[in-house]
């Protein structure tokens, strides 16, 4: 009995702890643009439209985008720390390490803080993304006429 309780607790493990890996891998189905509950926006980067593979989502009033698709778009990288439970966001020399379920985030060693919480979910961690532009370089404009965020990031010399 006790040899097929721990067999049961093994295999348990085993499966619990190689899905813990997937909860950050790519996703395959794709949804529309940045889309809300009570909206749906279009996001631009450099003249680009992008549309998620992971939902977008609302919380504080704040678009949460998925990192490594901003990122993407942006030309940087995102990489996410599953000891830390942090996401490190980079775009040529600037990079931004931002806090899964938390505000607080780091830039040149110095502590930030974003307007809400990053969140991570099935597939990917949510940041916030004007934020998230704005400290690695970018701007971004709103325009309500036709629901669009658009996003120009600085052209770096080579």
């Amino acid at each position: 009995m006790l040899k097929k309780v721990s067999g049961l607790m093994l295999a348990t493990t085993l499966v619990m702890g190689s899905a813990a890996g997937a909860a950050f891998a790519a996703p395959k189905a794709t949804v529309a643009p940045v889309k809300t509950a009570t909206q749906t926006y279009t996001l631009k980067v450099d003249g680009k439209e992008i549309v998620f593979k992971v939902a977008p989502a609302v919380e504080d009033k704040t678009i949460l985008v998925p990192a490594s698709e901003l990122l993407e778009a942006m030309g940087g990288t995102a990489a996410w720390d599953s000891m830390t439970k942090s996401v490190l966001l980079a775009k040529d020399k600037t990079s931004v390490r931002l806090y899964a379920d938390s505000s607080t985030g780091y830039k040149a060693g110095k502590k930030i803080k974003a307007p809400a919480k990053s969140k991570a979910v099935t597939g990917a961690i949510l940041v916030p993304m004007t934020f998230v532009v704005q400290e690695l370089g970018g701007k971004i404009t709103w325009d309500g006429k036709t629901s669009t965020f658009t996003v120009t990031m600085p052209q770096v010399k080579k």
